[in-house]
């Protein structure tokens, strides 16, 4: 890995594209900025993986749209999924009740962080 693409891409740095996404998405929701600047986070994450906390990374997914999902499966084994269904929420509501979420079998891993490295390079 390059040394440089580790320094420059902390989280603080992260977060500021982040926050000029979330600005730009807002006044032109077609700029290509806004997604210039997705695909630079997604790879500097996925270059970087191991430098980034597990939580980070999932909350940078969230503000991109996805829904992450973790699970887990009672025999010592984790997943992260967005695919599934639930009820439509509206402004502040929160989900109650119960919701769906698929889950293929090569997903199962040992490790929080193993499943997401699965999940994001999916």
């Amino acid at each position: 890995m390059e040394k440089s693409f580790i320094v420059k891409y902390t989280p603080s740095f992260i977060n500021a594209l982040l926050d000029e996404r979330d600005a730009l998405y807002k006044l032109d929701n077609d700029s290509k900025r806004v997604d210039e600047i997705q695909k630079e986070i997604s790879t500097a994450i996925r270059k970087n993986f191991d430098q980034y906390a597990v939580d980070f990374i999932l909350e940078t997914w969230t503000r991109f749209g996805a829904a992450p999902n973790v699970i887990y499966d009672d025999n010592g084994l984790f997943a992260v999924t967005g695919d599934g269904y639930q009820k439509v929420v509206f402004g502040k509501e929160r989900l109650e009740g119960t919701f769906t979420v698929f889950v293929e079998k090569k997903q199962w891993k040992k490790t929080i962080r193993q499943a997401l490295k699965q999940f994001i390079n999916s």
